[in-house]
């Protein structure tokens, strides 16, 4: 597989091999890392489906809410963990 890097990265890249002590790209950047990259993106994708999920329920709930119990329904998980 190839992968593209931004022209943000490219730079860094290019630095760290021209005065570090990687000699290639692939020293910087090692198919582990990319693998890790990967299986972190791959762990967080339901969590992001059942966020924009529940995002659409949100929208499509035709209740309007006032700004105070938007505020409390956000706050209580961080009340239920005890951290607000």
């Amino acid at each position: 597989m190839r992968i593209e890097i931004g022209d943000r990265f490219k730079g860094v890249i290019a630095a760290a091999v021209e005065s570090g002590p990687y000699t290639s790209p692939e020293d910087v950047v090692p198919k582990g890392v990319v693998t890790g990259a990967l299986g972190l993106f791959a762990a967080d994708q339901p969590r992001h489906q059942a966020l924009r999920d529940s995002i659409a329920e949100a929208l499509a709930d035709p209740r309007r809410l006032l700004p105070e119990e938007v505020d409390r329904a956000l706050d209580a998980p961080l009340r239920a963990e005890g951290r607000e």
